[in-house]
């Protein structure tokens, strides 16, 4: 896909690798010193987010990689 990915870690699952992820700033969390959050959009679809779900409406259950590649068919990139 072009260029190296960042790797970056799930709040949801834990994991450390280069797949979409949903980026949630938190600049005005009570406790200001937070960490933006970073989940899979599979784990936090699964955690309830409309945004999350809607994006990965059509691509079949796919992550990682070959969600990558379904973005890159569809054109549309992870939000993050």
């Amino acid at each position: 896909m072009g260029a190296e990915r960042p790797q970056r870690y799930c709040d949801g699952c834990s994991e450390v690798d280069d797949h979409p992820r949903h980026i949630i700033g938190v600049a005005n969390h009570p406790s200001q010193d937070r960490s933006p959050e970073q989940w899979h959009l599979d784990c936090h679809a699964a955690h309830g987010c409309d945004s999350c779900a809607a994006r990965l409406a059509g691509a079949s259950g796919r992550t990682g990689a070959e969600l990558m590649a379904h973005f890159a068919e569809q054109r549309v990139g992870d939000h993050g």
